[in-house]
């Protein structure tokens, strides 16, 4: 009896200290609200002096709405932080959608080597960013101020000291704007050190509406499902189905994707967010099960100029094509053709689209941000990272990174001859909150109290080298982990020609031809292309998959159209399916007549290792693009493009380093 009393103490302690630690964490924020708010209220401004304060806050409130109009606009970020892989032919979605002459950053998404990233910013994150376009944009209204001399004021101020601290609330942003201004208009006279200027927007409310939503998004897929209702629905995209009928079913895939892009831009047009005065089972079937506060509107759109990325298969180049059972097989079809004709299909689809969400308050206010839609399989992607920077101040907040209790080693190495490096920045992240930790010493080595964590992150970042993060967890005392980080090479380029056909070499012809290889190290995550048109690469040590392309961009050509005779292997379905065997389906198809203005004339895929001896001592690299063939006709098309990977290499010239 008396241990059972014991431990219901203990059960009491633990529920009274929780409750005061909630009541203090409740009061001291109310407090810090107060505090602003209490102070906005008394600051007392002589009459002689106000129009140029009342101007100092009213230029500052314009320069905070900017800045949140901005956040809004994008996704949450002034800048949108830069991908690894600039925005190309080899990452054509990127990390951001671009509307116009801007981008919206995208919160999920797939890197150009196809792994989910997510980029969901936090309140801090928005507010150092707010703060950062403030301390370079209230500088302007301070220099205005020289203005009101001819009305007798004395101003002085300075502009290097401007330091601004910005609290993003639900509907208003608390400014702080430290900047020593002091005013004078005869004798009356004023010296302030900071203005507080208090902005009614809503962009915290705005904020978490969008957090809510791709959070629905990401538990449910709604758009992936709306998206795989569309194929099933729409007669135009060509899904799984068996038609009586005797023509034969035959489609161009680029025409599907067209047919795509248009049904997604209509049906997203119609989704939103539910109304709150609609009961939750008389919800319409493109409302989404949130509802916003009272003349909140929100919009989710696809243009059918953005990217679109769709594989289907089986197919046959540009071709998809329907089984047709009784047409191709006679023993069957001397008994079912008496009655009727059967063509089966079933396509298996891979696509990915941007869809923009937008949200807009009832004062015009926009928050939007960008997510990429995936089906993969004729299956909703899953993701189930970690989403980073995803909170207030990460999922641990800042307490995380103040309670470093136990040790950790960390030694930068130089990948290339195993020195300590100085001066490498050693950070750890944990659950989205990240940690600056400090810088290695003179023999590349930190030791310093990590906070504690299962599975974190050590980062060490070094000017003019490639790191990978590391995985450490750091809830043992004393532990150590060495981190290699690979020296990035500048190497000059210049780029020839082979001809996969009889090995030779040539330049490339000016104005006509050009180069685009692709590099991903298969031993990091490290990837970056080049064009000819460049003068260098940068390169890590590694084993490389190459992708090398030459592109013909001289004067127009024109590709005959013309009657092709295809077969194709196709599995059987519908009553053949139990069988399990496929047949060859053999028909005619006639090609438009179509002119390009640029047109792969040559690709290959090749592995190759680059060693620190090779980059570290290359004076120059030469790049050979791989000529196949002059393209005349569709089948030289799909040839180039269909056998990439399985393309001989016996005639293709590696890259030669000097």
């Amino acid at each position: 009896m008396q241990k059972r009393g014991q431990v219901t103490i203990y059960i009491i302690v633990g529920i009274v200290i929780l409750a005061v630690f909630g009541i203090v964490f409740f009061l001291g924020s109310n407090l810090t609200k107060q505090d602003f708010q209490s102070e906005l209220k008394n600051v007392k401004i002589p009459e002689q002096i106000k129009p140029v304060k009342e101007y100092v806050d009213s230029c500052i409130e314009a320069s905070v709405l900017d800045g949140a109009q901005f956040l809004g606009g994008s996704g949450g970020y002034i800048d949108i932080p830069v991908d690894d892989l600039p925005r190309g032919v080899f990452n054509e979605f990127s990390n951001s959608l671009e509307i116009g002459s801007s981008e919206v950053a995208y919160w999920y998404y797939k890197s150009s080597n196809n792994l989910d990233k997510t980029q969901v910013p936090s309140i801090q994150s928005m507010e150092e960013d707010l703060e950062e376009y403030l301390n370079e944009n209230v500088v302007y209204c301070l220099r205005d101020l020289d203005n009101f001399e001819d009305e007798g004021f004395e101003v002085d101020y300075d502009i290097f000291d401007v330091i601004s601290d910005v609290s993003i609330k639900d509907t208003h942003i608390e400014t702080r704007i430290y900047a020593p201004t002091d005013i004078r208009k005869g004798e009356v006279g004023i010296y302030l050190d900071q203005h507080l200027v208090d902005v009614d927007v809503n962009l915290g409310k705005m904020y978490n509406l969008a957090l809510e939503v791709f959070e629905k998004e990401n538990e449910e897929n709604f758009l992936e499902e709306k998206t795989i209702d569309m194929m099933v629905v729409y007669d135009e995209i060509p899904f799984s189905n068996t038609e009586f009928t005797c023509e034969r079913l035959v489609w161009s895939k680029e025409e599907v994707k067209d047919d795509f892009r248009e049904i997604v831009s209509f049906n997203l047009g119609g989704i939103g967010l539910s109304d709150s005065d609609v009961v939750a089972n008389d919800r319409g079937y493109f409302e989404v099960d949130l509802v916003p506060d009272k003349g909140v509107e929100a919009s989710f759109e696809y243009m059918p100029s953005w990217p679109f990325q769709m594989v289907v298969s089986p197919s046959k180049g540009n071709l998809l094509i329907g089984d047709s059972i009784t047409q191709d097989n006679p023993e069957i079809a001397k008994y079912m053709n008496l009655f009727f004709c059967m063509n089966n299909y079933h396509f298996v689809y891979d696509v990915k689209y941007p869809a923009l969400v937008s949200l807009v308050d009832e004062e015009g206010f926009m928050f939007q941000f960008a997510n990429l839609v995936v089906i993969d399989k004729n299956s909703p992607r899953e993701f189930v990272g970690v989403i980073d920077n995803y909170g207030d101040e990460g999922l641990l907040g800042e307490e995380f990174c103040e309670n470093r209790v136990n040790e950790l080693e960390v030694a930068a190495l130089d990948a290339s001859n195993y020195q300590g490096i100085y001066g490498a920045d050693v950070s750890y992240s944990c659950m989205g909150s990240s940690c600056y930790i400090g810088g290695t010493d003179s023999n590349g080595v930190l030791k310093d109290n990590f906070p504690v964590c299962l599975n974190g992150q050590v980062y060490v970042e070094k000017e003019g080298y490639y790191s990978s993060p590391a995985i450490v967890s750091t809830d043992v005392a004393n532990s150590r982990v060495g981190m290699l980080l690979e020296p990035y090479y500048d190497v000059n380029v210049r780029f020839r020609v082979v001809d996969l056909n009889t090995g030779g070499g040539r330049n490339l012809v000016p104005g006509e031809e050009s180069a685009i290889f692709q590099f991903r190290n298969l031993d990091n995550d490290y990837s970056t292309m080049v064009v000819s048109e460049m003068d260098e690469v940068t390169l890590v040590n590694g084993n490389y998959e190459v992708t090398a392309y030459l592109m013909d961009e001289g004067e127009s050509v024109t590709i005959e159209g013309q009657k092709v005779f295809e077969c194709v292997d196709v599995p059987r379905g519908g009553v053949l399916g139990v069988l399990g065997f496929e047949q060859e389906q053999c028909f005619e198809y006639e090609y438009e007549d179509s002119e390009v203005d640029g047109i792969m004339s040559g690709g290959i895929v090749f592995e190759y290792e680059f060693t620190h001896n090779d980059l570290g001592g290359a004076s120059e690299m030469t790049l050979y693009a791989p000529f196949v063939k002059e393209i005349s006709s569709y089948d030289d098309v799909f040839d180039i493009i269909n056998n990439l990977e399985s393309r001989n290499v016996e005639n293709y010239r590696y890259p030669e380093i000097i």
